[in-house]
């Protein structure tokens, strides 16, 4: 499908008190304060912080308290509240962490999911945007600061199940546990320290819970909303009770038009197609290895190839930019339509199942092609959003370079036989803690020099649902990130592995046993 949509927004040039900041012709200037990052003096090892977002002292520990937490902060930062916000049990950033550090740390993807199991809901409450067979995305105490703050915002109960791709990765992450041992599938799921009810077995209508049972309801619940929207084969998702929506690139303007118009709600975002797809296919081999047979692991198993066939077709661009997937699909009437913009998620597609075998490999090439351009590559990985979208803003928060979404793009072309091009990113990712830091994200513009948010940026716009709101559009990264921690830990991990390629660590890799592919798009690279 092509894209010839006439421009409906422009960029416009606001004076403040902090100097010029850029904003979309549809945003209101509210506000802007300042928020400075402070480097560390010291530089702690990813391993030190990651313990200490794990919250335990050795490695072999790890998984043993749950989850990690999203994020921590370095001593010059302690007095910033506003980079502390992410200190808490986030499901989804929790979950990629330990997706990357499964090969070396298995136990903490396996603590991960046993806690985030205790938490899964029996029941549906739209307060909270639970529903039967759900696992949280966020989890804090009621009477946390922030979380009274929130409710007085949104009106939300906790813990907070506002995330749809969260269930996805969780029932991912859950079967890899049960694959790596499946005698697990009969543990017994035990609320966690913390719970009000820590060390008491979880009952679910009288009978007590375990893993497999967990897994099964959240196939159900895939199942289930998988038939909602505008096309029976795709997860769409909704925004959350306010303005935002329940994937990681969550920010009200996230999804839109190539012209900037904003997406109708509910979208089916690319991205989460190859999770479904991926966690579909993985549910129905352990009910099979369990001897589970009959509707359920038929349907699991229809869906998926269901799914697989659609998305080529349905989310696949091409106009005078190339070939490549949209962002997400409008559910406008009178039918779904693809939002012809440029993103670093449809390089998550490379890390899925979805587009293997030799059919497809035409369309994986064109999708790196599109990832290596001169508007979508920085001196750090991958922007968010191609610099020459018109929504683009270097500090604009998804369309900064996020370094765990180039990691997993990474692992993407490791998996699609592009082994050089995945050294190439990562090298990338590893520049953004040359500071000391393992930052959420850095600034998406094409300098060398690391650019971070200093300031908290609030404008007034319209929400996708045609709401006003009002809402934070820049601010400063978290210093420590987990999932940040995950990917640099696993990379250095790679490259101590004995198939790595010679050469420094930071140099740039060579790529002599490249394919002639890989060859042709390193050698037009220019930093």
């Amino acid at each position: 499908m092509g894209s010839t949509e006439a421009c409906e927004i422009s960029r416009t040039k606001v004076e403040t008190a902090l100097g010029t900041v850029s904003i979309a012709s549809d945003e209101k200037f509210v506000s802007i304060e300042s928020s400075p990052l402070l480097l560390p003096e010291r530089h702690e090892s990813p391993t030190s912080v990651l313990l200490r977002l794990a919250g335990v002292e050795d490695v072999r520990c790890l998984g043993d308290a749950g989850p990690v937490l999203a994020s921590a902060v370095n001593m010059e930062n302690v007095g910033n509240p506003e980079l502390r916000r992410y200190e808490a049990v986030f499901g989804r950033d929790a979950l990629y962490t330990a997706e990357f550090l499964s090969q070396q740390y298995p136990q903490l993807e396996a603590g991960t999911v046993r806690h985030l199991a205790a938490y899964q809901s029996e029941g549906a409450d739209s307060r909270s945007m639970s529903s039967r067979g759900k696992v949280p995305n966020h989890i804090r105490p009621p009477d946390d600061p922030l979380a009274v703050r929130l409710t007085a915002e949104t009106g939300r109960r906790w813990p907070w199940y506002g995330a749809s791709d969260t269930t996805v990765q969780f029932l991912l992450a859950l079967c890899r546990v049960l694959t790596r041992g499946p005698e697990l599938f009969h543990e017994l799921v035990v609320y966690p320290p913390g719970h009000e009810k820590a060390g008491v077995n979880v009952r679910w209508d009288d009978a007590p819970r375990k893993l497999g049972g967990v897994a099964l309801d959240a196939g159900r619940w895939l199942l289930g909303e998988l038939g909602r929207g505008p096309h029976e084969d795709l997860l769409w998702v909704p925004l959350n009770r306010k303005d935002s929506f329940t994937v990681w690139t969550d920010s009200p303007n996230a999804f839109h038009h190539r012209s900037g118009r904003l997406a109708s709600v509910p979208v089916a975002p690319v991205q989460l197609q190859g999770q479904v797809y991926d966690a579909l296919v993985a549910l129905a081999q352990v009910c099979y290895a369990h001897d589970i047979h009959g509707q359920l692991p038929e349907a699991l198993s229809a869906h998926a190839e269901r799914l697989r066939v659609a998305l080529p077709e349905l989310f696949a661009v091409s106009d005078e930019r190339g070939t490549f997937m949209a962002s997400a699909l409008d559910s406008r009437p009178p039918k779904p339509s693809p939002m012809a913009v440029r993103t670093v998620n449809m390089g998550f597609l490379l890390d899925s199942e979805v587009l293997a075998g030799s059919e497809l490999q035409a369309l994986r090439e064109v999708i790196v092609e599109q990832l290596f351009t001169a508007t979508m590559l920085s001196p750090f990985g991958i922007v968010g959003r191609a610099r020459d979208e018109v929504r683009f803003e270097k500090f604009d928060y998804h369309a900064q370079v996020w370094g765990f979404a180039v990691h997993k793009v990474a692992n993407g072309l490791r998996r699609s036989g592009y082994p050089a091009l995945a050294r190439e990113l990562d090298r990338r990712v590893l520049l953004q803690a040359r500071d000391g830091l393992l930052p959420e994200n850095v600034g998406a513009g094409p300098e060398d020099e690391l650019q971070y948010c200093q300031h908290v940026l609030t404008v007034r716009r319209q929400a996708a649902d045609g709401s006003d709101t009002t809402t934070v559009k820049e601010r400063p990264p978290a210093p420590y990130a987990a999932w940040t921690a995950g990917a640099i830990l696993e990379i250095e991990a790679q490259l101590a592995a004995p198939q790595a390629d010679e050469g420094p660590v930071l140099a740039r890799p060579e790529h002599s046993h490249a394919s002639t592919f890989e060859r042709r798009i390193l050698d037009g690279l220019t930093s």
